[in-house]
């Protein structure tokens, strides 16, 4: 009886650590903002994004707060977007994140704003897939190791990115994300997807596609569909 009891203790823990290194609350849909009122400046950062950690600058130590509803006026922001945000509308549900660096540098205040967590990528993963708005600056990393990421999708509001990480799946380590001095990332619906990143070469085939396809109806455009009769020689 012992030895069973041994051995589902064992058991118990080696789930409850295997459930631990699993990332979570990726559409940050998590957030308990009660009590809290729009336009906040502060709210805990457990509170706001369960699971994350949020850093200034170059400062490895997790920042307690970030605001609610915020932008910056100058310096970096961190801010939890819900549905009563006036300029930030979240991207989809009713939390997204604002992330963004110092619109100036200034030696006594953070250049950078980030978000990121520990956690282990499931075996299998070919990608990273996040929504997001003015993502052109965003620095994306895995365990200290830069992160590239395409566009692959979009729709009227937000690009759909993705990034190849078959070379970091069954790993363990931090995913951050970075908004650089002087930018500014909506940030939304992070998750990881079995399907593998387009080759470039396919990104390249649909832009030549659309390229020759515009230059087919300039063609026509510019013939106007008029046809003239070819010129007779006479002998």
């Amino acid at each position: 009886m012992k030895t069973w009891l041994k051995l589902l203790f064992v058991v118990l823990l080696l789930c409850r650590s295997g459930y631990a290194q699993g990332f979570m609350n990726f559409d940050f849909e998590a957030a308990n903002t009660l009590g809290y009122s729009p336009g906040s400046s502060s709210i805990p950062t457990s509170t706001a994004l369960p699971g994350w950690s949020a850093y200034f600058g170059i400062s490895t130590t997790p920042a307690p707060s970030i605001a609610l509803n915020g932008q910056s006026i100058g310096g970096a922001v961190i801010a939890l977007q819900d549905t009563n945000a006036s300029t930030f509308a979240p991207i989809q549900g009713n939390y997204s994140v604002l992330l963004q660096g110092a619109m100036f540098s200034y030696p006594t205040i953070a250049a950078t704003a980030a978000i990121g967590q520990t956690g282990t990528i499931p075996v299998g993963t070919q990608s990273l897939l996040f929504f997001s708005m003015f993502s052109e600056a965003l620095q994306v990393s895995f365990n200290g190791q830069p992160v590239n990421y395409v566009v692959s999708g979009s729709t009227a509001n937000y690009n759909i990115y993705a990034a190849d990480m078959t070379a970091y799946a069954g790993q363990t380590g931090q995913l951050l994300f970075t908004a650089p001095l002087q930018a500014t990332v909506l940030l939304d619906n992070i998750q990881f997807s079995t399907t593998p990143v387009p080759e470039p070469s396919v990104f390249a085939l649909v832009g030549l596609g659309g390229l020759l396809l515009g230059c087919r109806r300039w063609r026509v455009s510019c013939l106007g569909g008029s046809h003239t009769a070819p010129p007779t020689i006479s002998g």
